[in-house]
């Protein structure tokens, strides 16, 4: 899973790995994708199903 933020629209989000690398985003595995939060006022879009369950 990759990471991004945008800050403009105030959202994360998750999805495939991505095959280039980009400075401004993470590569997660699914545990930790499935336990990611925002800060208030953001929200989390996930693109893909997790493996893991969200908690």
């Amino acid at each position: 899973m990759t990471l991004s933020y945008s800050y403009a629209d105030s959202t994360a989000t998750i999805g495939p790995l991505s095959e280039y690398r980009e400075p401004h985003a993470y590569d997660l595995c699914d545990y930790h994708a499935a336990r990611l939060t925002a800060p208030q006022g953001w929200r989390v879009v996930y693109t893909v199903e997790l493996k893991a369950e969200r908690s």
